[in-house]
C-alpha cells in the first residue's frame, strides 16, 4: 500500500458516530504514548487532533445504510489511525438467499478491491450466478456481474449456472469476488 492510499482509511462499524468520536479522542489523547496528540477541533461528525510536530489527524464518523462509515486522515500517524479501527466493532454484512425452512450453508465472498467481506446464508442448490449477484450488492457496487468473477479454492468458477454443491462448496467455504481484468494500481 502505498503512502497516498495510507494517508485516508475508512472503517465501517456498528457503534453510533457519537461513540466512536468518544472512543477517538480517549485512544489518541491516551492509549499512544509516543504519539500522543491534543484535540483541537470537534464537532457531531468530526474531531481533529494535533501531534508531533504539528502533524494533523481526523476522524469523521456518519451514519450510513445501518452502520456507521468512519474515515481517518493523516499522514504521519497512518498505523495509529489502523491501530484505532481495530478496536471498534466491524459490520458483518449477511445476506439471506433462500426462503425459511430450506437447508442452507454459510459462505463467505471476499473482495480485495473494496477490502470487505459479506457473509452469505445460501442453499447449496442454487447456483452461483445468485451468490455473485448478492455478495455485489451488499457490497454497494454498482457494475455489470459478467465484469466479475469468483474463485473457489483459487479456481475461476466458469460456468455460473451450476449449483453451488456441483462447484465443491461446502459449509463455510471462502470466495473471491473480483474484477475479471485487471487493473491498474494508482
Amino acid at each position: 500500500m502505498n503512502q497516498s492510499q495510507r494517508t485516508l482509511q475508512e472503517f465501517k462499524t456498528t457503534l453510533p458516530p457519537a461513540d466512536v468520536l468518544a472512543r477517538a479522542k480517549s485512544f489518541f489523547t491516551r492509549r499512544n504514548s509516543i504519539y500522543a496528540t491534543f484535540l483541537e477541533k470537534e464537532s457531531a461528525n468530526h474531531a481533529t487532533f494535533r501531534g508531533q510536530g504539528g502533524e494533523e489527524l481526523v476522524i469523521a464518523a456518519r451514519a450510513e445504510h445501518g452502520f456507521t462509515l468512519v474515515t481517518g486522515s493523516t499522514y504521519l500517524f497512518d498505523m495509529q489511525v489502523s491501530r484505532f479501527f481495530t478496536t471498534l466493532p466491524a459490520v458483518e454484512a449477511t445476506e439471506l438467499l433462500l426462503p425459511p425452512g430450506t437447508a442452507a450453508i454459510t459462505v463467505r465472498v471476499e473482495m480485495p478491491e473494496v477490502w470487505d467481506t459479506v457473509k452469505v446464508v445460501v442453499s447449496p442448490d442454487q447456483p452461483v450466478s445468485v451468490l455473485k449477484s448478492a455478495a455485489l450488492g451488499a457490497l454497494f457496487l454498482d457494475g455489470i456481474p459478467a465484469d466479475f468473477l469468483l474463485k473457489l479454492r483459487g479456481f475461476e468458477v466458469l460456468d455460473e449456472r451450476a449449483s453451488l454443491r456441483d462447484t465443491g462448496c461446502v459449509d463455510g467455504s471462502i470466495f473471491l469476488l473480483t474484477h475479471r481484468r485487471r487493473r491498474a494500481v494508482r
